[in-house]
């Protein structure tokens, strides 16, 4: 089983792809010097397959003819490249189909779904439809088809892609836009009911470059896509939705905002002028009786702090020796908090050694 067999719903599931490919005399028109169209595109499907191999090693394909209905190749599941181009090989245009039923598509794989579902693969129809004047027929069969497979296998249901292969456009001969616009319709009607989101590709049959191209676009996984149109949340209604402001509106009212908070908040408190200040200082300097007045200004000393004991004692400042050597106070009584008197009579003996026991001593 393979990796994703636990319904992994992520991208590198792998698939069954399902080549659903037109078998009517069309097909036999030449698209390049010594190349049919049929040639064409079975060269287009095998560079599909070889490249998808090799992105992973467990996808399988398997064949289907288009011709009034859709029939499925027996025994034609496989995961070899080279069994499946032997197949593809094997066929060849018989016949002309002037109708194709594009309902019976869901029913031709019926048993193919049950089987990518036991496998854990996702089943995906590549359709190749190559006529130019049949318009397909597919009516609301085919999306109950789609929608009841879609109930039955867990809402996976029936991925389909086509890819329009046909002759130019020639009035009163060929129909190929009607053609296109049928399969178009029918395509998404399948792939909308099973949540696929599906690709309708278009070429005209001698384009092989362009056929080419067409399948590379094919070869990404169509869980990668976006969600079909169905699926999509609602648009949005301009018409109902608000009108957004412009620049200029989103600017005054950024500025009114502003104006509205400036006007909510209290008005600083009043200061004096500046020139009332200065007129008081000039009249306190000419009118001594208006400096008397004025209250003093705080004294430095009262903004000391106070011990525990109380105020601190006023500091003394040390006075300066005279010329002749003496001075006005005592320096350590100074320092001391202390008059003259006060150290004469703590030290008796100092007068008495400066006035006789020493005489070349003095204080």
């Amino acid at each position: 089983m393979p990796r994703a067999a636990a319904g992994c719903r992520f991208a590198h599931r792998p698939e069954l792809v399902v080549f659903a490919i037109d078998v009517d005399e069309e097909m036999r028109a030449e698209a390049v010097p010594g190349w049919s169209r049929f040639d064409a595109v079975a060269h287009a499907l095998a560079t599909f397959v070889t490249a998808k191999k090799r992105l992973d090693c467990n996808h399988q394909f398997a064949l289907a003819t288009l011709k009034d209905r859709a029939e499925l190749v027996p025994d034609s599941v496989t995961g070899s490249p080279d069994a499946l181009l032997a197949r593809l090989r094997a066929l060849a245009p018989a016949g002309r189909y002037p109708s194709f039923d594009l309902a019976s598509v869901p029913a031709a794989v019926e048993d193919l779904r049950r089987r990518a579902h036991r496998s854990g693969r996702l089943l995906r129809v590549l359709l190749v439809y190559g006529r130019s004047n049949c318009i397909p027929s597919a009516g609301p069969a085919a999306a109950a088809a789609a929608q009841q497979g879609a109930a039955a296998f867990g809402g996976r249901g029936l991925a389909v892609d086509c890819v329009y292969v046909h002759d130019k456009p020639a009035p009163s001969v060929n129909r190929p836009q009607e053609v296109y616009s049928a399969l178009e319709d029918a395509v998404d009607a399948l792939a909308v009911a099973a949540g696929h989101s599906a690709y309708v590709f278009e070429t005209s049959g001698g384009n092989v470059k362009k056929l080419l191209t067409l399948m590379s676009m094919l070869l990404a996984h169509p869980m990668q896509r976006q969600l079909p149109q169905a699926r999509l949340p609602p648009a949005v209604d301009l018409a109902a939705a608000p009108l957004q402001p412009l620049p200029s509106e989103r600017a005054a009212a950024a500025a009114a905002a502003a104006a509205a908070a400036a006007a909510a908040r209290p008005p600083p408190s009043p200061s004096p002028p500046v020139g009332a200040a200065a007129a008081s200082v000039d009249a306190a300097a000419t009118d001594p009786a208006a400096a008397a007045r004025a209250p003093a200004p705080p004294s430095p000393r009262a903004a000391r702090p106070a011990s525990a004991g109380g105020a601190l004692p006023p500091l003394q400042r040390l006075s300066r020796m005279d010329s002749g050597g003496g001075s006005s106070s005592h320096p350590i009584a100074d320092l001391l908090h202390l008059d003259d008197g006060e150290v004469d009579s703590e030290e008796p003996g100092a007068a008495a050694l400066g006035s006789g026991g020493n005489p070349g001593v003095t204080r």
